[in-house]
């Protein structure tokens, strides 16, 4: 799999002054620029002439040799910092490691059937994935759990007397588990949605008693008389 470089590159402020300490200003720049192009054109034209046109200058001969010694001609007729590319190999490797890692999440969040040769393989495209794996969403066309079906709105509603719950106890619960997907805090399909909402009826009735407490000891702002006294701003 062809790894598309990030269009930004690690830079170390620390590495640069002190390798650059020696340059003047114009040098300096006119090696932060040919860092740029080499990143973006993957690498830099090995003509001299052509260089000099990249960096604005009209002759190959106005290329300060200090800065130009900085990017040699490498096996592909390309040139190239050294270093810059050993960032490059690295970065590769940290893109290729984190869409392994996302592809092993997709399929064991969304079951084995997803891991199949061309994306359980540290080549597999993201393009594979998406034709194998359903998208991350929140809605399933399945209204199943492995307990069963899970809930609709009413039946919450129904249950909800039950555990002395109100309705909007339970139309809040079932908004929130739509807006998950039936998903556990560990990503998992709820099991049984029955004990967790009692669970979540206790803490709503907590809640709840704590809101008419606060708000039955607040106190009742007094309004001062200095301001009808007249002179006040005499």
């Amino acid at each position: 799999m062809t790894i598309k470089d990030a269009p930004a590159f690690d830079f170390y402020p620390e590495r640069w002054t002190h390798g650059t300490r020696h340059m003047t200003k114009v040098e300096r720049c006119d090696y932060l620029d040919l860092l740029c192009h080499q990143w973006t054109d993957d690498g830099l034209p090995a003509d001299v002439e052509t260089l000099a046109r990249l960096l604005g200058y009209r002759k190959g001969s106005q290329v300060p040799a200090i800065v130009l010694e900085k990017f040699p001609v490498a096996d592909d007729g390309k040139r190239r910092n050294a270093l810059l590319e050993k960032l490059r190999a690295e970065q590769r490797e940290r893109i290729r490691k984190a869409k392994e890692k996302s592809s092993k999440m997709h399929a064991s969040r969304y079951g084995k059937q997803c891991l199949d040769p061309a994306v359980s393989t540290a080549t597999s495209s993201s393009q594979a994935l998406l034709k194998t794996c359903p998208p991350p969403t929140s809605h399933h066309s399945k209204r199943e759990s492995s307990a069963g079906a899970w809930p609709t709105l009413d039946e919450v509603k129904a249950y909800a007397p039950t555990v002395m719950a109100p309705p909007e106890c339970a139309e809040r619960y079932w908004n929130e588990c739509e807006a998950s997907g039936w998903m556990n805090r560990h990503g998992q399909p709820i099991a049984d949605w029955k004990p967790l909402f009692r669970n979540y009826a206790t803490s709503w009735k907590a809640n709840d008693s704590q809101r008419k407490t606060h708000a039955n000891t607040r106190p009742t702002p007094q309004r001062s008389d200095t301001a009808n006294k007249p002179g006040r701003y005499a």
